[in-house]
């Protein structure tokens, strides 16, 4: 899943880790707000103009230029000034969502805000706090309506937009993001058939379709990720050009276009996506593989010295994927190699076959108990596997667990 984590930094601390490493004299001063996109735009434009063969050279001249040895001091030091400013233009674009302030909204978006913030960060999500959430709480009509256009989340995780205003009695808000929805799956068959006038059609009607599904904690995957299984690079730049985040994960994965887009060995859909700077760390593409159940191309990366043990950021183990591409010879490798289901659950220790326990598939947990995970596990809510097994009134995966010698009921 792709979401916009502003995180508080010290970029005094940054600011002086730059200073110590230049020795140049700046040519002229960054501006009051620098930002990276607008500095690598720059850097593009330097190369498109003939003054240097390519972007890493046009970039390292750019640095250089504003007094820093090289652009990843640069990057260094504008990249916590800029999150500092961007999470207190954002903090004040929540308090205008809640107010119903139209216009400051839009203050906040000129000054940096991110419409598509989620929470701050930290080691929990007590900061949980999209911009939606705060006007559909105040009831304020006008501001979803801004914030929709604006492309802000109206879905993350387990929250959703319109069935917190339903259950707040706000029809009119529902009524709205029930009609903001109402073209995503044309969108999808859209994309899945490779119609680009179909597309170009449908993003005339609502530019924000680009952006659909990209902070859903859905199995839906956002519209560029659609792209990228498509294979097709002119649907992929229409959507980028209308707003896509190139770099949305598909949904809680660290999973991305790139990530699909290097596994289909499409070069061009590659450089595209990396010409807007979007990543997907070796870990990633290895997890891909195993979510694809590719027994050859997990064995490359082991036999290449990956940690068969080794996890995304969002958590996510090989087991996981391995498990559920229902492919047992690549669950044997993994195995073998050393994959231990102890070190499988997910972020702050999620049991991830919750699902399987609350779907009732006793034939599954089984066999994950048998592969030796331990029954009692607790997560850092307190929740067991048996907890699921009792809320879901799943009695007879509920009975399997006891058989397996589950004690701990949990205590969320």
């Amino acid at each position: 899943m792709e979401v916009t984590v502003t995180t508080p930094t010290d970029p005094a601390r940054s600011s002086r880790l730059s200073r110590s490493q230049t020795t140049l004299e700046a040519v002229e001063p960054l501006p009051d707000r620098p930002n990276l996109r607008y500095l690598r735009d720059a850097a593009k434009r330097l190369v498109r103009s003939g003054e240097y063969d390519g972007l890493v050279s046009a970039q390292h001249a750019l640095a250089r230029r504003y007094g820093f040895m090289s652009w990843a001091v640069l990057k260094s030091h504008v990249e916590p000034v800029q999150d500092a400013q961007r999470l207190v233009a954002t903090h004040d674009l929540i308090d205008a969502a809640g107010r119903g302030d139209i216009a400051a909204i839009d203050r906040a978006v000129k000054r940096g805000a991110a419409v598509r913030h989620v929470y701050d960060g930290g080691e929990d999500y007590d900061s949980f706090a999209p911009p939606v959430r705060a006007a559909v709480e105040g009831g304020h009509t006008g501001a979803v309506r801004r914030l929709l256009e604006l492309g802000a989340c109206d879905r993350a995780w387990h929250w959703d937009a319109f069935e917190q205003a339903r259950a707040l009695g706000h029809d009119e808000i529902a009524g709205l993001l029930a009609e903001h929805r109402a073209r995503e799956p044309e969108m999808v068959r859209a994309i899945a058939r490779g119609d680009a006038e179909c597309v170009e059609a449908l993003l005339g009607v609502d530019p924000t379709l680009a952006r659909s599904r990209e902070a859903g904690h859905t199995p839906e995957a956002p519209p560029i990720v659609l792209a990228a299984q498509r294979g097709d690079v002119r649907i992929a730049r229409r959507l980028i050009q209308a707003g896509a985040d190139p770099s949305a994960r598909w949904h809680n994965t660290s999973f991305n276009a790139l990530t699909v887009a290097r596994y289909a060995n499409n070069r061009a859909m590659v450089e595209l996506l990396e010409s807007y700077g979007v990543e997907s760390p070796r870990v990633t593409d290895y997890l891909y593989a195993a979510s694809r159940g590719d027994v050859e191309r997990v064995r490359r990366f082991l036999d290449a010295g990956l940690d068969v043990n080794a996890k995304c950021d969002c958590a996510f183990h090989v087991i996981v994927h391995a498990f559920r591409s229902s492919n047992d010879e690549l669950l044997r490798l993994v195995l073998d190699r050393g994959a231990d289901i102890r070190q499988s659950n997910g972020w702050d220790g999620w049991v991830w076959f919750s699902p399987e326990i609350e779907a009732g598939d006793v034939v599954a947990v089984r066999r994950i108990l048998e592969l030796g995970y331990p029954v009692d596990h607790r997560d850092a809510a307190g929740r067991t596997p048996l907890w699921f097994a009792k809320r879901s009134g799943r009695a007879k995966v509920e009975a399997l667990l006891i058989e397996h010698g589950a004690t701990d009921p949990g205590t969320p």
